[in-house]
């Protein structure tokens, strides 16, 4: 008895409904995998949350400097160390923090990849994309000059809405995007009593890279837990800011950001709600 074969146009059904199949099961596959890469990213945070708290308790309560300067030209930051000779080598093993972690990968954002480096240091591609609190995370001092304290974790009044670290980038050119590794509010108190806009060219506001799934931002808050906030846009449209937003590079408030912020603006204490120390004050 003869077998009867596949008919051409059986064949072609089934190979349009197995098109059809991949083109449905495609995305959600690459969806699983961008979430799979979220939480990896929080995972790193709560790791790093969990160093910094027991750097504090080594350190009579006190948090993590961004870096310090034990030596002419060496750096310790909190995520590794830059030695001589020049040009300065980066080793990702040396930070502040790495005793506590005895894992420098946990400081890579899997998300942060294509993310160029903006320091010339050698083997600068080991330096993560996690931006620190400029209000908690303090920049000593050169030396000479009158030394910056630290914080204590008494003064984070409410640490479960303050903000440790972000996923980061900036962006000052708009064709380029570079890792960072500082956030900074969006207005900061002058010496005066003004008030001082961060959120230029060259602030360290617009930092807050929405690089995960729904374009959300990680953050570790600093009481320890983790989650993910969107990224803030000012209503201003020129050819950086449009990079920035199309790039999903914003900051991080409260509330909805002007153009600019000036003193006197209602919503002051709601712009830097997430990165102060005291709430009441914005600082």
């Amino acid at each position: 008895m003869r077998r009867r074969g596949f008919t051409l146009i059986e064949l072609l059904v089934v190979i349009a409904i197995i098109a059809v199949l991949a083109a449905i099961l495609f995305p959600v596959f690459a969806q699983a995998r961008a979430k799979a890469r979220q939480t990896a990213c929080l995972s790193n945070l709560k790791q790093i949350g969990l160093a910094a708290m027991m750097y504090s308790q080594d350190y009579d309560e006190c948090l993590v400097p961004h870096w310090v300067k034990p030596a002419p030209n060496v750096t310790i930051y909190w995520h590794g160390a830059t030695l001589p000779p020049l040009p300065f080598t980066y080793h990702s093993d040396k930070g502040l923090l790495y005793p506590y972690m005895k894992n420098s990968v946990i400081q890579q954002c899997p998300d942060a990849q294509p993310l160029a480096n903006l320091l010339p240091w050698k083997n600068a591609e080991a330096i993560p994309a996690y931006g620190v609190n400029t209000l908690l995370f303090v920049q000593p001092t050169e030396t000479g000059a009158q030394p910056v304290p630290p914080v204590h974790l008494a003064q984070v009044t409410q640490p479960s809405s303050t903000l440790l670290m972000v996923d980061s980038a900036s962006m000052f050119d708009p064709n380029k995007m570079n890792k960072s590794f500082l956030i900074g509010p969006p207005w900061t108190r002058t010496p005066s009593g003004g008030v001082s806009d961060n959120g230029g060219q060259y602030g360290k506001a617009p930092q807050a890279h929405g690089r995960h799934s729904g374009n959300k931002v990680c953050v570790l808050w600093a009481d320890g837990h983790a989650g993910t906030l969107p990224p803030m846009f000012r209503p201003v449209s020129d050819s950086l800011h449009d990079a920035r937003r199309a790039r999903f590079i914003g900051e991080i408030s409260r509330a909805h950001l002007p153009a600019r912020i000036r003193a006197g603006d209602p919503h002051l204490l709601d712009y830097n709600y997430y990165f102060a120390l005291n709430k009441e004050t914005g600082q």
